[in-house]
Order: structure tokens, then C-alpha cells, then sequence
């Protein structure tokens, strides 16, 4: 996943950067068959809040995983 360097800022403060060694490939798969896209709404038209202290909130994962299907 790039850029790679704000991953390393946040999980590896402590540790200079030319102590990490990193690996970059290719996709594994074609971009034909890569989509992205952005959710920010539910189903019911309410924002998503996606942030730590909500990581395990079960609603949200359900409002998420309903959001994708409908769209699909």
C-alpha cells in the first residue's frame, strides 16, 4: 500500500526510517478486476464514523456490510 511512509510514521515512531526494510511488488491481481470506492453513508442516510473508538461498534459493520450489497 502506498505511500508506505505514513503507515511507518504511525506504527513505528521510535525506530529511524533506514532501520526498516520494505518490499514493493506488482499487484497480485489485474486492475481490471480491482474496484475501490468511498462510503461515507448508510443505507439510512447516516454518516459513518469510522475511527478507533468506533472499530467495534456492531452497527456499523452491519450498516458497512448492507451499504456494499445493495450497491453490488
Amino acid at each position: 500500500m502506498e505511500p508506505i511512509s505514513d503507515f511507518l510514521r504511525q506504527l513505528f515512531p521510535a525506530i529511524p526510517r533506514e532501520k526498516i526494510t520494505t518490499l514493493s511488488c506488482r499487484h497480485v491481481i489485474p486492475k481490471d478486476n480491482l474496484l475501490t470506492q468511498v462510503v461515507s453513508v448508510g443505507p439510512r442516510k447516516v454518516d459513518f464514523e469510522f475511527k478507533f473508538s468506533t472499530r467495534e461498534d456492531e452497527n456499523i459493520v452491519c450498516r458497512f456490510l448492507t451499504r456494499v450489497s445493495v450497491e453490488e
